[in-house]
């Protein structure tokens, strides 16, 4: 019997044990040994492997370029250095900046009014647009960066020599015309005497009108500047520092300037019809200037030259006076006529392969 609970006692010991085993299996593991991982940590793990390949994926390709910020006008000839070489632009305080061209422009003012006392007026007229644009093609490329094509020299150079052909039939008109007449005015006489005073105080306007196109053009597309606020304020700082120089310099004083208007109704219209033209201009030129670029405006400003010149003609023989018009002469109109035409060619090529 003893025997027998014994063996009972070890089979139901036994069968205990492996009941217990099946029921709470506590298997062990080495460290070196991989443990078996649930089926939503395997997917886990495999979404991680994933972004891990994916972020090398992305550092393998090469860095996209910075996005280059939308400027206003002409984006010719511009480059990344054209923006580096005017970064010094935004360093300027916003206030200072419209008194910059506004100096330019009251320097130019004055330098031009003055030329005209020692070169006829259609002459100096057609000497400053010609140099105002080789000088601001120079600026753009100096002080701008702005790559400029050959054939674009070419046009430039096409509109200068234009500018020469008229000059040089106007000039021989003008000697004809000196050579009938025995008498002249103290300004013309002045101008006989000082003759290479007018050239100097073209070459300085002309220098500080491509000074103030190219403020105008960076204030207005580099610091995106308010093109009817730039020249509002610019005409604030050529009236402060303009009524100084007015009160030094004038020939008569302020009582008799406003005597002068009192006794001729004329002349307060004419201020005031000219004050009424150098506002529309200033608009248009500034606008022009914003939109493209201070090298085209200074290239269709030499058009101005022949709009005058075909404005004299219609008065001359619409009226008869030979005081405001121009009556049509032969053969210098046909040398005249000519030089014109070579500019609009030279304005051709600058655009044709621009």
């Amino acid at each position: 019997d003893s025997e027998v609970d014994v063996d009972t006692e070890s089979e139901s010991g036994s069968s205990d044990g492996e009941n217990s085993s099946q029921i709470h299996p506590t298997p062990t593991f080495h460290h070196s040994q991989s443990v078996p991982i649930a089926t939503g940590s395997s997917t886990q793990q495999e979404q991680q492997e994933e972004q891990q390949q994916q972020l090398k994926h992305s550092q393998s390709l090469p860095l996209p370029k910075r996005p280059v910020l939308s400027r206003s006008g002409s984006q010719t000839g511009l480059t990344q250095e054209s923006i580096d070489a005017v970064a010094w632009v935004h360093s300027i305080p916003w206030l200072c900046k419209p008194l910059i061209p506004g100096l330019f422009n009251l320097a130019n003012a004055c330098l031009k009014w003055a030329s005209f006392v020692y070169v006829a007026a259609s002459i100096a007229e057609m000497l400053s647009v010609g140099l105002e644009l080789i000088l601001s093609v120079l600026v753009a490329r100096g002080v701008r960066k702005r790559q400029i094509s050959s054939m674009r020299w070419a046009g430039v150079l096409l509109v200068v020599a234009g500018l020469v052909i008229v000059q040089i039939a106007a000039a021989m008109y003008s000697t004809s015309n000196n050579g009938n007449n025995d008498t002249g005015t103290e300004d013309d006489n002045e101008a006989d005497v000082y003759p290479w005073v007018g050239s100097f105080l073209i070459v300085g306007q002309c220098v500080t009108a491509a000074g103030q196109d190219m403020a105008e053009e960076l204030f207005l597309q580099e610091s995106e500047f308010p093109a009817m606020l730039l020249l509002g304020m610019e005409g604030v700082v050529g009236l402060v520092f303009g009524i100084p120089l007015y009160l030094i310099y004038a020939p008569e004083t302020p009582t008799e300037t406003m005597e002068n208007f009192r006794q001729s109704s004329w002349k307060v219209d004419y201020v005031v019809n000219l004050t009424v033209i150098f506002t529309a201009t200033g608009i248009f030129n500034i606008l022009a200037t914003g939109a493209t670029s201070s090298m085209t405006r200074n290239m269709w400003k030499n058009c101005r030259t022949l709009m005058v010149w075909m404005t004299g003609l219609i008065i001359f023989y619409s009226t008869g006076d030979d005081d405001l018009g121009e009556a049509w002469i032969i053969p210098g109109s046909f040398f005249v006529l000519g030089g014109f035409l070579v500019m609009i060619f030279g304005i051709f090529v600058y655009y044709k392969t621009g």
